[in-house]
């Protein structure tokens, strides 16, 4: 079962995105096109729309029991969150289908480990994915990593 998924990692002022497609859970998935896009409602319709995938997957905020510990971090937090439920709505308007997923889920199914680090994630995203450009920058593989883990997720469902 062939899954094209769409992955954002959502930011403030711009977003993580990736596109693959999945094979099979066991197979490596092919990375046909990632970047960053403003985090504007119209901008992030317009790439859902024009690449139509099967699913949209979304790392959703989660952490914001830690914010406390370091700060600034909440103002940021909030203007990501807020952008992940602009993503959604995009979504969910143009008719896709979506997957929320926190880090540390789309991490222990992709990685193995609930925490795994960024140097964790580059160092294994080019062996789960082909055509992956050996310059990706962190919130490209955390897009990645979501929609890895989202089209996985939809393939055991539809092998069950």
């Amino acid at each position: 079962m062939i899954v094209r998924s769409l992955g954002f990692d959502p930011g403030s002022e711009s977003s993580g995105w990736a596109f693959l497609r999945a094979h099979g859970q066991r197979e490596p998935a092919l990375y046909v096109g990632g970047g960053t896009i403003a985090s504007k409602r119209y901008d992030i319709a317009k790439l859902i729309v024009g690449l139509r995938p099967d699913l949209v997957a979304i790392e959703w905020i989660e952490g914001m029991a830690f914010a406390g510990k370091t700060p600034g971090v909440v103002p940021a937090l909030l203007a990501s969150a807020a952008v992940a439920g602009g993503i959604e709505w995009c979504a969910i308007g143009t008719g896709h289908n979506v997957i929320r997923m926190p880090a540390r889920l789309w991490r222990h199914q992709v990685i193995g480990r609930p925490s795994a680090s960024d140097a964790m994630i580059k160092e294994t995203l080019p062996h789960l994915l082909t055509g992956l450009p050996k310059r990706t920058n962190v919130h490209v593989r955390d897009a990645c990593g979501v929609a890895l883990a989202a089209a996985r997720q939809v393939q055991a469902k539809g092998a069950a």
